[in-house]
Order: structure tokens, then C-alpha cells, then sequence
């Protein structure tokens, strides 16, 4: 998760009464009561140093419940108050900590600031199940990095990087990196994509013109049209661009133009989705008619369109995709709906439907979370998150982990009743 998403701050993301949370399960088609019963709560990972004051903001940016492993990781931020002269940017100890499953004790941490080096300004990180995390930092002195820390905290290798980036983890196990290039004066941005395998080795660097829009599964998907400069001279997206859809090789498999009159930004919602089997599912706003999705196949024809309420939320299963829209959830597989779940419960400011680490659904409502089956929609548990969305909740393991606001993480066991 990147440091600049709108969920960065405390108050809204936080879950308060975590040791208080109730929950009702169902497996197998079978209702089952169960309880989040308390396992652990860790000691503070907000720690005071030398650069960080024990009132500085602190935030946590992701949570990875790492089964294989038996531990939780856990990127965290601390700011750092501009003291000195060395740099008039805002930054941060940016640090990846490990802690045990059983226990929540602390087993390593990572800190990504070197006491004699530049300071940490940005960052984003992903992580392999089998307990690598994939670290990408910048740089107060313009220098970007991308890390692979293994699961006993101990550096696998850095790699530089162009510029600013963004990461991603791919299908066959490599890491892209993305690094936009700044536009020339007719808008023309050029990306150099980086691919790196698991030994860090670059198996693939190339530049391509346009803007990364997404990299899912084996697909690789950029907006090529040149940006657009608005009346401040602040160079924006173009609303309905030229998309190119690439392989993992590089290889350019077929182009799309979206329609003049569609918007592919600013629903709210993953615009863009690539499913296991290479289809890509599009979607757009269409001025006047609400919204709709389109399926491509691997040669870029068209498999099927589907109208969808403006307001809904969508989100890939890997073989298919879910609509959340006015209380009522719809799984698609590429032909047809297959299940559908309503929800008597409100929205929350903040609902999302998001993917777990080991592939299930999470939903926020307005006062409880749901974890989904991705080929049912059965609910495999929910639980009562309180008066605050549960955004920096991740599941696990038979458990789930939330974060408080003293930056305290707590396990909650799932067990089923009789």
C-alpha cells in the first residue's frame, strides 16, 4: 500500500474496539456459531529514536498474515519533523517488522532509512506468500530503490530503479516495476518497465510510451495517449485514452481506444481487472448512461458487455468478478451470474470489496465485516467492526489481525462453537 492512498490516517481506518467484536460463521453451506476470541496484543511497533519524537505521527501501511512462515508482517511510517537543513521535504522511518503468529512478539525488523544515508520520502511494498516482502522506497536525494527481504529479516538483494515507480507481483512470480518518465511538452510520457525474478536478477527492462495503468496475473495494460494539461498547467490523464495490452514478455497483444464520451478514472472502484486466464474486464463511465463493464479476450475482441449501476463496487475473484450494488452482491463467471447475496446492513463511508491474501472477499458495511467465498458468496464469517472502518484488517491463518491507534496489533482467533 502506498503512503499517499486517502486511507493513510488514523481516524479512518482504526479499529477501536477490537476486543470486544462478536461473529457469526458458515462452512460448507452449514451455519456454525463461532467467536474472535483474543489471542495476543503486541507491545507498540511505534518506537521513539533519536529522528522520531514520541508524539510524531506514525501509520501503518499494510498488514500480511504469512501463514507458511507463522509470522505477520507489517510495513509501518514513522514521520520524521523537518529539524534540520539537510531537507525540506517531509519524510519518513519507513521499517518492515515481523511478528510471530503464536506469540506477537517481535522476530526481526527492517528498517529502510540508513542513519548515514537519504532520507526515506515514499514507499510501497507486496509480498509472496512464501514470506518474501518486496520493498519499493524513495529517496530525499532522488534515488529509488527496490528491496527483497526474506522471511528472517535478512536483505536478499536491492536494485536501483529510474525514478519514482510503482511494484507489482506478478503471475509467474517476477516483480515489475514502472517508471514513468515526465511528459514532454506535447504530454508524450515514455514508462521503463523492470523486470525482476526472484533473485533480483533484471530479466526484462524495456520502455514503452504511456502511463502503467495496471499489471495483473500475466497482463500488463498501459494508457498510451498523451496527457492532457489543464488551465493551471497541471498535466492530467486523459479521460478516454488508447490502452495497450501486453504480455509478460513485453510483447504488444492487441490496443484498445475507449470510446470519446467514457472516463476510466475516478469510479472509485478497480478499473481494471485481469482474471486468471488473461481476460481483461474494462470498465467505464459513459456520460449519461452510468457505467458498464466490457470482457476482452486474449486477441482484444470483445466477449460480452454489461451495464452496472454508477455506484457500484466491483472486484475480481480471479475466474470471475462480484458487483456490490444497493445492498445486493452478484458473482459472474465470464458467461453468467452464478450466486448472488444480499445484505440488509448500510454502506459504510469507506466500503470496499477487497481480496484477501489466500483469495477470499472482504466486505465493510456500515457496522460489520464479511470474509466471502470468491465461488459462492457463503459467508465464511463477520464480525462487528464497530463505529470505524476496518481497513487495515487482513485474515489469515484462522485469524484476524487489526491494528489499533497506540499501533498495537492484535490477533483474533477464529473458533467454532458447538
Amino acid at each position: 500500500m502506498k503512503k499517499t492512498t486517502q486511507y493513510s490516517k488514523w481516524a479512518a481506518v482504526l479499529l477501536t474496539s477490537a476486543l470486544s467484536l462478536t461473529l457469526t460463521a458458515q462452512a460448507f453451506g452449514a451455519p456454525l456459531q463461532a467467536g474472535l476470541k483474543p489471542s495476543w496484543t503486541s507491545a507498540s511497533l511505534f518506537t521513539s529514536s533519536v529522528l522520531v519524537p514520541k508524539d510524531a505521527e506514525s501509520v501503518i501501511y499494510d498488514v500480511k498474515a504469512v501463514p507458511a512462515k507463522k509470522q505477520v508482517y507489517v510495513h509501518m511510517g514513522q514521520n520524521v519533523p523537518n529539524t534540520t537543513s539537510k531537507t525540506k521535504q517531509l519524510w519518513y522511518v519507513d521499517t518492515l517488522k515481523a511478528l510471530d503468529a503464536d506469540t506477537g512478539k517481535q522476530n526481526w525488523e527492517y528498517v529502510f532509512h540508513d542513519s548515514k544515508g537519504p532520507y526515506t520520502t515514499a514507499g510501497s511494498s507486496v509480498f509472496n506468500n512464501n514470506g518474501t516482502a518486496y520493498v519499493y522506497q524513495a529517496f530525499s536525494d532522488k534515488t529509488y530503490r527496490l528491496y527483497s527481504v526474506n522471511s528472517s529479516g535478512k536483505l536478499n538483494w536491492v536494485q536501483s530503479l529510474t525514478g519514482p515507480s510503482s511494484i507489482s507481483l506478478l503471475k509467474d512470480g517476477s516483480i515489475l516495476a514502472a517508471s514513468p518518465g515526465a511528459p514532454d511538452s506535447k504530454g508524450i510520457v515514455k514508462t521503463t518497465l523492470t523486470q525482476f525474478d526472484g533473485s533480483g536478477k533484471v530479466s526484462k527492462r524495456q520502455q514503452l510510451p504511456g502511463t502503467l495503468l495496471t499489471a495483473q496475473e500475466d497482463r500488463i495494460i498501459l494508457s498510451t495517449s498523451p496527457l492532457v494539461k489543464n488551465s493551471a498547467g497541471i498535466w492530467l490523464d486523459k479521460l478516454n485514452p488508447r490502452l495497450e495490452v501486453y504480455d509478460l514478455s513485453f510483447k504488444s497483444l492487441y490496443s484498445y481506444q475507449v470510446p470519446a464520451g467514457s472516463n476510466i478514472y475516478g469510479d472509485g472502484s478497480p478499473g481494471q481487472m485481469v482474471l486468471k486466464d488473461g481476460t481483461v474486464v474494462l470498465r467505464t463511465n459513459v456520460n449519461g448512461t452510468g457505467n458498464k463493464l466490457q470482457a476482452f479476450n486474449s486477441q482484444g475482441s470483445v466477449l460480452w458487455e454489461r451495464s452496472i449501476p454508477g455506484s457500484a463496487l466491483t472486484q475480481s475473484t480471479g475466474n470471475g468478478y462480484v458487483v456490490f450494488a444497493n445492498g445486493t452482491m452478484t458473482l459472474y463467471d465470464l458467461e453468467k451470474n452464478t450466486a448472488t447475496r444480499t445484505f440488509e446492513e448500510e454502506e459504510s463511508k469507506y466500503t470496499v470489496i477487497a481480496q484477501t491474501g489466500d483469495g477470499k472477499l472482504s466486505l465493510n458495511l456500515k457496522d460489520n465485516t464479511y470474509l466471502l467465498n470468491p465461488t459462492s458468496l457463503d459467508v465464511i464469517l463477520s464480525f462487528n467492526s464497530g463505529s470505524h472502518n476496518p481497513l487495515m484488517t487482513t485474515y489469515g491463518d484462522n485469524a484476524v489481525y487489526v491494528s489499533s491507534a497506540d499501533g498495537k496489533l492484535t490477533k483474533l482467533a477464529v473458533k467454532a462453537g458447538k
